[in-house]
């Protein structure tokens, strides 16, 4: 497939976020530090299935700035993902991740996870829920490999609009994208 990209002309204005409340951390982030119910900085960072990076000030953010937003993706991703379909049902392969290029992983603000026990179909369900009830900064529905995944993230400093020709897509292929739409590829 070719990559697709739709041109959203429009200005854009970023979506208002709800507040964190940033919690006082330590340097270097012990493992057990809690973000929220059900997600430690561990589970984000060092003891990811695929990326395992210990949390570090980069990209002209703290550790703190990191650390808050790992918190707010657990609090408004991580946490309604868990309510509905079981904390021990997700697989976090990828949180945190050192680099100084403009992923947000390298903020914070990225998480890639699976669902090891669901058919690319309740994958792509999952996805089109986070679509619809979430409210995320940019979501991909991910195909490579054997299994699915998603990336979701969020931004507290506003996450972007509807608008956007990056908001939601799929990722059919190495480098390529269909933006603005989620395809089940059973």
């Amino acid at each position: 497939p070719t990559q697709t990209i739709q041109v959203d002309s429009t200005a854009a204005v970023p979506t208002s976020t709800p507040p964190t409340a940033c919690i006082d951390v330590e340097d270097p982030v012990p493992n057990n530090f809690v973000l929220s119910p059900n997600f430690t900085a561990g589970q984000l960072s060092t003891q990811t299935a695929i990326s395992n990076y210990y949390i570090r000030a980069q990209v002209g953010l703290t550790v703190e700035d990191i650390v808050c937003n790992l918190q707010a993706w657990a609090e408004n991703i991580g946490e309604p993902l868990s309510s509905k379909y079981g904390r021990s049902n997700i697989l976090v392969t990828s949180g945190f991740r050192h680099g100084t290029g403009t992923s947000q992983h390298n903020r914070g603000q990225a998480v890639d996870f699976q669902f090891p026990n669901k058919t690319n179909t309740e994958v792509y369900q999952v996805a089109v829920w986070i679509r619809d009830n979430l409210n995320y900064d940019q979501l991909i529905l991910e195909y490579g490999g054997n299994r699915p995944w998603i990336h979701c993230s969020f931004n507290r400093a506003g996450n972007r609009p509807h608008t956007q020709f990056n908001k939601f897509g799929t990722r059919v292929s190495p480098g390529n994208y269909v933006w603005g739409e989620l395809r089940d590829m059973q």
